[in-house]
């Protein structure tokens, strides 16, 4: 019996350490591709082999001091850091970035079908969007396939699961310009944070955005001079029974609040939505909220002494979609 005891737990110790050899060898592999990467696939190689095959799809300058394929700052996921790069248009200056960041697993796109964003960052950009007087975009520059190549059968593929991680946008300065209808809004300090999991039945996004300061104008009439603003909600939406749950939702412009929570439902007739939802609005200062009035709308903000703060709760109930509104 002793016998037996003995036996087993040597059987134990040789596949304990014959397991810890095998991961041993693993990890020194993993080390080993590791550094050749970093060694072989060096920036100053990879940078102008990328951005050569960005000629091929993009109509306009890409540049970019640094590209690095990062693996121990990202381990164990594959990642990609683009430094010091922009998009420059015949007319102008779409987009200028100091560092934008994507890494991904690549385990489980191989083996699940899943798309998963570990961390997607973008600091210190730039970005103007523009539409000139005859309505073409500065953003439209992504150059169409050959209409004349053979169309590829896209009928078999299945878009993976994606799974979104981390998404941060941190000091994001926005400038849109539509020339056609003279319309101007400038995004000062823009920061987002996005989570969520996006799968064939169901979505969940959690959102958190501000800003320091929102100006707009619409054919020369000022809306907002740097008014702040900021949103935060979580999205669940289910695509099966064509919903999308709103909860805790949070506005703020200004010194005006608005929470909500309810539900969005697609409605069985075209283009109509059906919608419940509960809100309470909130201003701190009457006289903020007051001042908060374009002066082209009315000059009550120059004649009104006021004080208290507004309270007011409520609920949306109806069906939205063209001419029709919930109240």
């Amino acid at each position: 019996m002793e016998k037996a005891k003995t036996s087993k737990s040597r059987a134990k110790r040789i596949l304990l350490r014959a397991g810890l050899g095998l991961l041993g060898v693993f990890l020194v592999l993993i080390i080993a591709m590791s550094i050749i990467i970093n060694m072989v696939v060096t920036p100053k190689k990879i940078t102008p082999i990328l951005l050569n095959i960005s000629k091929e799809y993009i109509n306009g300058d890409v540049t970019c001091e640094s590209i690095d394929i990062t693996y121990f700052s990202t381990f164990p996921n594959m990642g990609i850091k683009l430094q010091n790069g922009g998009i420059t248009t015949p007319t102008d200056t779409l987009l200028r970035f100091k560092e934008f960041t994507v890494a991904v697993a690549p385990n489980a796109f191989l083996f699940k079908r899943q798309l998963i964003i570990h961390r997607l960052e973008i600091e210190d950009a730039d970005i103007y969007a523009q539409v000139d007087t005859l309505g073409h975009a500065n953003w439209d520059i992504f150059i169409s396939p050959d209409s004349t190549e053979t169309t590829q059968d896209t009928t078999s593929f299945i878009m993976p699961e994606l799974d979104i991680r981390n998404i941060r946008l941190h000091n994001i300065h926005l400038t849109y310009n539509d020339m056609q209808q003279d319309m101007f809004m400038m995004v000062d300090s823009l920061s987002m944070y996005l989570k969520g999991n996006l799968t064939k039945k169901h979505a969940k996004l959690n959102l958190d955005l501000h800003s320091t300061g929102i100006t707009s104008y619409y054919q020369e009439q000022s809306l907002t001079h740097m008014l702040p603003f900021s949103l935060h909600t979580i999205l669940m939406r289910d695509r099966v029974q064509k919903t999308l749950d709103i909860v805790n939702g949070t506005v703020k412009v200004g010194s005006l609040e608005v929470n909500t929570h309810g539900l969005l439902k697609r409605s069985s007739f075209p283009g109509i939505t059906d919608v419940d939802v509960d809100f309470n609005l909130n201003a701190s200062s009457l006289t903020d909220l007051v001042k908060m009035i374009p002066e082209h709308v009315s000059d009550i903000s120059t004649k009104i002494v006021a004080g208290g703060e507004v309270v007011s709760n409520g609920k949306l109930s109806g069906q939205l979609g063209k001419d029709q509104y919930p109240f």
